[in-house]
């Protein structure tokens, strides 16, 4: 029996790792991210990361599985309660699981990506909570509407706060109706809410907002307009989108559905960034007839595949299908 003082001292003297397991990874991460993290924030060497990693499974507070000879690091309730400050019996359980897995990969790949393209030097706090208040790819289930909250006071969106003040409602209303069902409560008044396509059904499709952008640039006429929008994350998770017409369906209900929250607002353009795994699939868009055909039927937008080399750099060169 691990005495509870004992676990106590090894995760403040590991905080910021299980800080980035909870909080990047959702409770689960793969050593070879954990260990990019570290090294960034934390100065930490492989040998550093190594023995502690090795404390904190003698200590019972993280288990590492090993998937596809591979290892990924999943936190258990302790580490999970010492973060959160919850009591024990109020702390679920993180489980693991193959989907788990891989969104995380996909998820903290990006984030990798981005944290190596900011210029000012940043703390993994600092870096976790710009994240979760600027993007939904760190949002739990039912909880992306944050996003709107940020856009309420911005030009051009001011002018019609009202938009994203009703649909940001709607969507509270909707994690609420979530939550009480899980603690298996019964609201005394059901909300109306709106099934139709919006940010929760953007997440469920592995669809997630990044960083919100405005700058201006002249037409051809020379006039200043503003142009502003955000970056879209599509993550190609078991390369579902080479059905390129799935694709461009979901493209067009993004677009339809910010134009409509957001008033219409004159020069949207939404920079998407279709993730892959690997150069074989990367090529594939780049070769596809049925892909350029897409391109210029979405010419209001920015589409970029991003290779983010996923299957050597986290899967060691498997290919894997959830």
């Amino acid at each position: 029996m691990i005495k509870k003082s004992y676990k106590q001292e090894v995760a403040e003297k590991h905080k910021a790792i299980l800080y980035a397991i909870y909080h990047l990874g959702k409770g689960i991460m793969w050593r070879s991210q954990l260990s990019k993290y570290m090294a960034h924030f934390q100065r930490m060497s492989e040998p550093q990361l190594s023995k502690a990693l090795t404390e904190l499974t003698a200590a019972d507070i993280i288990h590492i599985h090993n998937y596809l000879n591979r290892r990924i690091i999943r936190l258990k309730k302790f580490g999970v309660y010492f973060l959160t400050g919850a009591a024990r019996e109020e702390t679920p359980s993180i489980s693991f699981s193959s989907s788990k897995a891989i969104h995380s990969a996909y998820v903290n790949s990006i984030l990798l990506h981005t944290l190596q393209e900011q210029e000012d030097p940043t703390t993994l706090e600092a870096f976790v909570k710009a994240t979760q208040k600027n993007s939904t790819l760190l949002s739990k289930q039912k909880n992306t509407h944050h996003i709107l909250l940020n856009l309420m006071q911005k030009a051009p969106y001011k002018y019609n706060w009202h938009l994203l003040n009703s649909h940001y409602n709607m969507l509270e209303a909707v994690k609420n109706i979530a939550s009480a069902k899980l603690h298996g409560l019964e609201l005394s008044t059901v909300p109306q809410v709106d099934n139709e396509f919006d940010l929760n059904s953007m997440q469920a499709r592995n669809v997630y907002i990044g960083k919100w952008h405005f700058c201006e640039r002249e037409d051809d006429l020379h006039n200043k307009i503003l142009l502003h929008g955000p970056t879209v994350y599509i993550l190609d998770i078991n390369r579902k989108y080479r059905y390129v017409k799935k694709l461009d369906n979901l493209m067009t209900e993004i677009r339809n559905y910010l134009q409509q929250i957001l008033g219409y607002p004159a020069g949207l353009l939404i920079r998407y960034k279709l993730i892959v795994e690997d150069a074989h699939t990367e090529a594939y868009y780049h070769t596809s007839e049925k892909f350029e055909k897409l391109l210029e039927h979405h010419y209001l937008d920015e589409i970029e595949i991003l290779n983010l080399n996923i299957v050597d750099e986290v899967f060691g060169g498997a290919i894997i299908l959830k």
